[in-house]
């Protein structure tokens, strides 16, 4: 291996990082419906929701990413690296490239119009590894959890991130 994992970058794990409340509109979850092609009647129309149960529209499960992108990666340009990075979202690693690797979604309640969900993050572990290309990288995990306002779990996620 080539060292890659600095002891400044070990002090990350363990990391938490500022949790985010991201307020949920009935167009937020329109919107990233039609553009996913989820074609269910409860994710764009408020009448058929409330008729299955719902106070709202309800979000397709993939709109958690969503939330994602929301809390934690729509900032001032003032804080992006030259390649467009956060920097405060990854460890002190000589990398100049990201990449998602393998993502782990378990849902507990739908996202509905009018939620506000409480998105968190912590950097669970880090390794060095070699990729199929004789290329050192280094592989991040995380977790994010989206809780409701009322304290309600309603997804928990655990993913990869590779840098080289």
């Amino acid at each position: 291996m080539t060292g890659l994992i600095t002891a400044e970058a070990r002090q990350w794990i363990g990391r938490e990082y500022e949790a985010q409340t991201v307020a949920v509109s009935r167009n937020d979850i329109v919107r990233f419906a039609i553009a996913t092609g989820a074609d269910d009647p409860v994710h764009v129309d408020a009448a058929a929701a409330r008729r299955a149960g719902w106070a709202d529209v309800v979000a397709p499960p993939g709109f958690v990413s969503l939330l994602a992108a929301y809390s934690q990666l729509l900032v001032p340009r003032s804080r992006l690296r030259q390649d467009g990075l956060v920097d405060e979202q990854y460890p002190p690693l000589p990398v100049n490239r990201v990449m998602v690797g393998e993502v782990d979604v378990r849902f507990h309640r739908p996202v509905v119009a009018g939620d506000e969900i409480t998105v968190s993050k912590r950097l669970l572990d880090m390794a060095e590894r070699t990729g199929r290309d004789g290329e050192a990288m280094v592989v991040l995990d995380f977790e994010r959890r989206y809780v409701e306002g009322n304290g309600v779990l309603v997804a928990e996620e655990r993913y990869a991130v590779i840098v080289r």
